[in-house]
């Protein structure tokens, strides 16, 4: 199966990925997490979710 998420900036895509991936506890996927400290941007991250290596991540800080 292949998800292909879209929508708006800020519209939940993030969200729905990781929910896809609790409830299927598989798969491949990547995103562009944004962080905040005290409600203010501060940076983002590209973080890769591999099938083989479920329980870690690898975050790309730049």
């Amino acid at each position: 199966m292949l998800y292909i998420i879209t929508g708006d900036i800020n519209s939940g895509k993030t969200t729905k990925l990781l929910d896809i991936y609790n409830r299927l506890k598989r798969g491949d996927g990547f995103f562009n997490r944004k962080k905040y400290i005290d409600g203010h941007y501060m940076e983002q991250g590209f973080i890769i979710y591999l099938n083989a290596v479920w329980n870690q991540r690898r975050n790309y800080m730049w």
